[in-house]
């Protein structure tokens, strides 16, 4: 027997979770940079709604309204705030990790939101197009922020990815 543990699963989760992000960044965004979240929304066929009824601790949340047909959920708040909870709500969409309409809002498992959080990441980066534009370019970590348009945090953490770091110019 094969033993497995969560260190395991969750690498695994963390790798689908990119590949997964790729896959609806070239078929749903029509491989546009920065990404169109909305357009990808509306082509995976979710509703998005702004909202002020949810739980303190929840800034978004991902439902199946009915089989086949789902919706997110968020908080109004910065743009850049706004944009990483609506990629996180997408990747808990395509990672399956949805309640039904109707249910009790509750946390998700820690792995779950890591997964989404992964996706997110990949998804408002995707890894093919930065290793092109950092092999052709040798950006600064500023010039990848503008690029995606996203945070200081996010394009730190996306330089880390295998094979990227090498690429990028230091600070001057």
């Amino acid at each position: 027997m094969t033993h497995f543990d969560l260190d395991d699963v969750q690498v695994a989760g963390f790798t689908e979770a990119r590949h997964n992000a790729e896959q609806v960044w070239k078929e749903h965004g029509e491989k546009s940079i920065p990404v169109d979240l909305i357009k990808i929304i509306k082509s995976i066929g979710l509703e998005r709604h702004k909202t002020t009824e949810l739980p303190a601790y929840v800034k978004g949340i991902c439902i199946e309204i009915e089989p086949g047909r789902g919706g997110i959920a968020y908080k109004e708040g910065s743009p850049q705030s706004k944009k990483w909870i609506v990629a996180h709500e997408i990747g808990h969409w395509c990672m399956g990790h949805v309640s039904s309409f109707g249910e009790p809002i509750g946390k998700l498992p820690e792995h779950q939101e890591q997964e989404a959080d992964t996706f997110a990441g990949a998804l408002l980066i995707p890894q093919t197009d930065l290793l092109i534009f950092c092999k052709q370019t040798k950006p600064s970590l500023s010039q990848i922020q503008q690029r995606y348009a996203v945070t200081a945090n996010e394009a730190a953490i996306a330089i880390k990815r295998p094979g990227i770091l090498k690429y990028i110019s230091a600070p001057k």
